[in-house]
C-alpha cells in the first residue's frame, strides 16, 4: 500500500515513527510512504488540532489500500486480497474464539493481530 500527502514537516514526523521496513520518500513537495501493513494513530498522538487532523486526513491519498477515520483516528489498511485457510479441532477453535471475543475482536481480527505480532518479533521489526 502507498500513502501520500502533502510535505508538511508535522505531517511527516507522524510516519518518521514508524520501523525501517515502512519506506519514506519526500520528492515535489509530497511525501509517499510505502506501507507493508495496516498502520493507525491517533490525534493525540500526532498533537495536532481537530481543524489540523481533518485536513490531514483529507489530504491523505492511499493506493492499494483504504483510509477510514473513526473518532480521532486515522486508520490506514491495505487492501486485503489473499485468504488462508487454517483446520482447528473443536476444542482449540472454542479456545481462539473464546480469547477473540474477551478482546472483543472477530476470530479473523485476532488471529492475525496475534500472527502479525510474531512476525514482528521473528522478522525483528521495530
Amino acid at each position: 500500500m502507498k500513502v501520500r500527502f502533502p510535505a508538511k514537516e508535522e505531517w511527516i514526523k507522524i510516519f518518521e515513527r514508524l520501523p525501517p521496513v515502512f519506506k519514506i520518500n519526500v520528492s515535489d513537495g509530497v511525501v509517499e510512504v510505502d506501507c507493508p501493513f495496516g498502520y493507525e494513530f491517533t490525534r493525540d498522538a500526532c498533537r495536532l488540532s481537530v481543524r489540523e487532523f481533518a485536513r490531514l486526513f483529507r489530504s491523505i491519498e492511499v493506493e492499494g489500500g483504504r483510509k477510514k477515520k473513526k473518532w480521532d483516528k486515522i486508520i490506514l489498511e491495505p487492501h486485503k486480497t489473499v485468504s488462508v485457510a487454517v483446520r482447528w479441532s473443536p476444542t482449540e477453535y472454542e479456545y481462539v474464539k473464546k480469547a477473540a471475543e474477551s478482546a472483543g475482536m472477530k476470530v479473523s481480527e485476532y488471529i492475525r493481530s496475534c500472527v502479525f505480532m510474531r512476525m514482528i518479533r521473528d522478522l525483528n521489526i521495530e
